[in-house]
């Protein structure tokens, strides 16, 4: 999971990738990282002062639109070619 943002540091798109890919764009954000390896943190876990000063930062990155409890504007995710077609291969007849 990939996040771009305009010109001005506000949200702008998500982009749902394979793990392997690259980056969608040149200024794509990776979302995810590892935090777990065979069971065991992989990384020191934040306290929770920290989780909450992230949450509150990333939140501020959104458009208010985004944040409105009526009507918000849907965010935008595009996936891979690649990834859409390994969904497609993954669907269950129906």
């Amino acid at each position: 999971v990939w996040r771009t943002f305009d010109d001005e540091g506000i949200w702008a798109r998500d982009y749902l990738t394979g793990a392997d890919a690259d980056a969608p764009e040149m200024d794509a954000v990776p979302l995810l990282q590892e935090v777990m390896r065979d069971g065991s943190p992989s990384v020191e876990m934040p306290s929770l002062e920290k989780i909450r000063h992230r949450a509150k930062s990333e939140l501020s990155l959104l458009p208010d639109s985004a944040l409105r409890l009526s009507g918000p504007t849907p965010c935008t995710v595009t996936i891979s070619g690649t990834l859409s077609g390994d969904l497609k291969d993954w669907s269950l007849p129906g």
